[in-house]
C-alpha cells in the first residue's frame, strides 16, 4: 500500500479554504477499521454528509461528454472527458470561492495540461443543478471567444460503486479576516462505499477499512491518527506556536474520483499543507480497487508479465515530449534529478487510459510541479492482460 508522507502533502486541482466558522453541534464520527475505531466527535468538529457523488453524461455543444461531480456543502468539483478523446479534465472552484449556492447555481473552472506541460485554465462552466437533477448552463472558453450550451443528466456507469461523500472540518481563529496569522483550518473530504455492484458486504467493508487506514496514515501527525483526532492535534499545535513567528496554518485532504465503472474504483487523495516555510507542500496518492475482491490493483494485475521495459520506455517518451527533451539528451539538463527514468506505482485508471503521477520533489524540483504521464490503453493494447481487468472497449 502506498503511504502518503505527512511532510510532503497534495492538492491536484481543488483548493479548499477557510470559509465556515464551525461552532454548531455536529454528529458523531462513526467509523471503524484496523486503525480508525468508533470515536466520539468533539462538538466543534464538523462531520457532515451534505454532499454527493454523481456520474453524468450529456453534451457540450454537440460534443458528447461524461462527467463526475462531487459536492460537499458549498463546494463543487469533479472531472469530465470528451467521449472521443477520453483524457480527464479537472473541474474546481477558483481559490477560496464557495462555488454552489442553495439554488444549485454554480461556477466551475476547468483546468488541463497543455502540449507544453503547463497546467492552465481552459474554460468555465456557469450552470445550475435543477430540482429534477438536470445539470445545464453555458460553457465558455478561457479566452471567452466561444460559448456553448451544456446539458447533463445522471448516467451511472456499469458495475460502479455507490459512494457517499463526507467532511471533517475544524477551524481556529478568524479565517475570513485580513490577518491570516490568526487562522488555522483543517479539512478532510473522504468517500464511503455504500453499496457495491454485487452487494457484497464483506468486500465493501474491506474497501472502506482500507480507505480509513489510508486517511489515518495521511494525517499530519507522527503516527497514524483518525482524522477527527488529527484535527484536534493540528489546532493544538497551532495554538502552541511561538507568538514571535506565528503564521496561519492549513491542512486539506480532498478525494478525487478517476474511475468508478467496470468493477474498478480509482481514487486519489489530494493533500495540501502549510505550517510555515517558503511554500506549501502538496502531493497526491492514487488507490485503485477491484470492486469484486476489495483488493488494491497493481500494475501486474493490468499488464502481461515482463511489461516493465516497454511501458517504461513509452512513459519516458511521453515525459520527454512533454518537456521537449530530445531522445538522446540527458533528462537532468531539463531539471530532472536523474538521467535514468523509472516507472513508479502511483497510477490512476480512467475509462481510456492509465495516468502516472510524480509528486513535487520525486523526480523534479518543487518549482517544476507534479509530473503527469497519461498513456491511452489503445497505445498499450498488446501489453494488457487478455481477459483481464481492462476488458472494455476504448
Amino acid at each position: 500500500m502506498k503511504i502518503l508522507i505527512p511532510t510532503l502533502i497534495v492538492i491536484s486541482s481543488v483548493f479548499m479554504s477557510c470559509k465556515q466558522n464551525n461552532t454548531q453541534s455536529n454528529t458523531n464520527s462513526n467509523v471503524t477499521g484496523e486503525i480508525l475505531q468508533t470515536t466520539q466527535t468533539p462538538p466543534d468538529i464538523a462531520n457532515n454528509s451534505d454532499g454527493f457523488y454523481r456520474q453524468l453524461k450529456g453534451t457540450i455543444g454537440t460534443a458528447e461528454v461524461q462527467m463526475s461531480l462531487v459536492k460537499i456543502g458549498t463546494k463543487l468539483y469533479g472531472k469530465y472527458a470528451y467521449s472521443r478523446i477520453g483524457q480527464l479534465i479537472d473541474l474546481s472552484p477558483r481559490g477560496t470561492e464557495e462555488n454552489i449556492d442553495a439554488d444549485g447555481k454554480f461556477v466551475l473552472f476547468e483546468f488541463a495540461t497543455d502540449k507544453n506541460g503547463d497546467y492552465n485554465q481552459t474554460g468555465t462552466f456557469n450552470g445550475q443543478i435543477l430540482p429534477n437533477g438536470l445539470v445545464k448552463g453555458v460553457w465558455t472558453s478561457a479566452d471567452e471567444k466561444k460559448n456553448l450550451n451544456f446539458e447533463l443528466n445522471d448516467a451511472p456507469a456499469n458495475d460502479a460503486a455507490n459512494i457517499s461523500i463526507s467532511k471533517i472540518e475544524k477551524q481556529e481563529g478568524d479565517c475570513e479576516g485580513e490577518s491570516e496569522v490568526t487562522c488555522a483550518h483543517f479539512e478532510v473530504i473522504y468517500p464511503t462505499i455504500k453499496q457495491l455492484p454485487d452487494r457484497n458486504e464483506q468486500t465493501k467493508q474491506l474497501i472502506n477499512t482500507t480507505i480509513l487506514n489510508v486517511l489515518a496514515e495521511s494525517m499530519p501527525t507522527e503516527q497514524p491518527t483518525a482524522p477527527d483526532k488529527a484535527a484536534e492535534l493540528f489546532i493544538q499545535d497551532f495554538k502552541e506556536q511561538d507568538s514571535e513567528y506565528k503564521m496561519g496554518w492549513e491542512y486539506e485532504l480532498t478525494t478525487e474520483v478517476y474511475q468508478n465503472a467496470n468493477n474498478i474504483l480509482s481514487i486519489g487523495f489530494a493533500n495540501y499543507i502549510f505550517t510555515g516555510g517558503a511554500h506549501p507542500n502538496h502531493s497526491e496518492s492514487y488507490y485503485n480497487f477491484n470492486l469484486k475482491t476489495g483488493q488494491l490493483i497493481e500494475l501486474g494485475d493490468i499488464f502481461k508479465p515482463k511489461y516493465e521495459t516497454q511501458l517504461t520506455a513509452l512513459a519516458e517518451q511521453k515525459i520527454r515530449s512533454l518537456h521537449n527533451i530530445g531522445a538522446k539528451s540527458p533528462l537532468s539538463e531539463a531539471g530532472f534529478f536523474e538521467d535514468k527514468f523509472e516507472l513508479n506505482d502511483n497510477f490512476s485508471i480512467s475509462a481510456t487510459g492509465i495516468t502516472f503521477l510524480y509528486n513535487p520533489y520525486e523526480i523534479t524540483p518543487y518549482v517544476m510541479g507534479e509530473q503527469l504521464i497519461f498513456i491511452p490503453f489503445k497505445e498499450v493494447k498488446d501489453l494488457l492482460q487478455p481477459g483481464g481487468l481492462i476488458n472494455w472497449s476504448f
